[in-house]
């Protein structure tokens, strides 16, 4: 009888062994370890691990005037919007002559009027015509992420981006224009893949891409929009790389 105990605690014990053993040789994986993002403001937020601002829904302001053409809805009218990437702050329209801005977006949701123009002082008739910046772009036809360098042979010469005002991509713009059956204007449609590339007064390089000019109800699908959809506010996302740089991979 006592043998039989015996026999059976020595089996035991290298049961439990046996199970101790196979649970140290395959470990569990840990799980990763997610870092929010860091709030720059109520809607900027920054990707730490990559470096990526994401804005949305960033609201325009209203002057309280309508854009008005025959045979067009009329559409809200909104002040300028200067923007600083570095700060991923806007500039107030007071110093629009200065340098302390990269972009402005010109009434970002008026009809055939969705244009990004550069801090660049040779556009004339502006504000900050001959102010010596030299803010310059170009773009590529690519998701912002898959866009991971700079290629060699971009020619940096854009001064402005923006929507077009017929129903095909025309070069360097993020959006085209969505008609009626009878031919009037609907609404913009933003387009997934144009990243661009900006090169600033100190030399610094930004990767951008221009997601809506309309309120995102789902933030998984920044790029929807409709007719219905409402106007007045602006997504897109941007990351600052160093000067020189050739490198702007944001996928880490």
């Amino acid at each position: 009888m006592k043998t039989k105990v015996l026999f059976s605690a020595v089996v035991l014990s290298a049961a439990v062994m046996f199970s101790s053993c196979s649970k140290d040789d395959n470990p569990s994986t840990p799980e990763e370890v997610v870092t929010p993002p860091k709030v720059i403001s109520e809607y900027i937020k920054q990707d730490v691990k990559t470096g990526v601002y994401q804005v949305t829904n960033l609201p325009m302001i209203p002057t309280g005037a309508k854009y008005v053409q025959d045979g067009v809805t009329q559409h809200a009218m909104n002040k300028p919007f200067y923007f600083n990437f570095s700060t991923a702050q806007m500039v107030t329209e007071d110093k629009a002559a200065g340098l302390t801005w990269d972009m402005v977006l010109m009434d970002a949701n008026t009809y055939f009027n969705a244009a990004g123009l550069l801090n660049n002082g040779t556009i004339n008739n502006r504000p900050w015509s001959q102010n010596g910046s030299t803010n310059i772009a170009t773009y590529v036809t690519e998701d912002f992420d898959n866009v991971k360098n700079i290629p060699s042979d971009l020619n940096f010469t854009l001064k402005a981006i923006g929507v077009q005002s017929t129903g095909t991509l025309r070069v360097s713009e993020w959006g085209k224009t969505m008609n009626t059956e009878t031919g009037i204007f609907s609404y913009y449609l933003p387009i997934k893949n144009i990243t661009y590339i900006i090169k600033l007064n100190d030399g610094k390089i930004v990767k951008l891409c221009m997601q809506n000019m309309y309120k995102v109800n789902d933030v998984s699908k920044p790029y929807e929009a409709s007719a219905t959809s409402t106007s007045g506010f602006l997504t897109f996302k941007y990351a600052v790389f160093p000067a020189g740089t050739t490198d702007i991979n944001t996928v880490k």
